[in-house]
């Protein structure tokens, strides 16, 4: 569900399954989204959010990528041939995109739901 409300920023449902993820396969649009399309783990709870930078926010299972709170990511598979490099680089830019898309509507929503109090 997570995945669904980004369709217009993503575009694609090719997006979410990462390029080495052999078991996973590409949902054709939004609409037929399921979990057996989405390689990523998204965790959700009060302490995953911008102000606890070092909360890990998603993970790739299958090159074990871990992407940060913070937008940051930490790459624990990198193998040497450039056709391997290219495929993780890009599973990390997925979810380095996937990060700040969800944080930017939970900015976007604390912000309208706080207008009131700025005033």
């Amino acid at each position: 569900m997570h995945f669904r409300v980004m369709s217009n920023e993503l575009n694609t449902p090719l997006l979410l399954v990462c390029p080495k993820d052999k078991h996973k396969k590409a949902a054709a649009d939004f609409d037929n989204l399921q979990s057996s399309n989405v390689s990523y783990r998204l965790r959700t709870g009060t302490n995953v959010n911008w102000e606890n930078p070092t909360e890990v926010l998603a993970v790739c299972p299958v090159d074990g990528n871990v992407l940060y709170c913070d937008g940051s990511v930490t790459i624990w598979k990198i193998q040497v041939t450039a056709n391997s490099l290219a495929e993780t680089y890009s599973c990390v830019g997925i979810v380095a995109g996937l990060i700040l898309l969800i944080a930017g509507e939970a900015l976007m929503r604390w912000s309208q739901g706080n207008e009131g109090a700025n005033r």
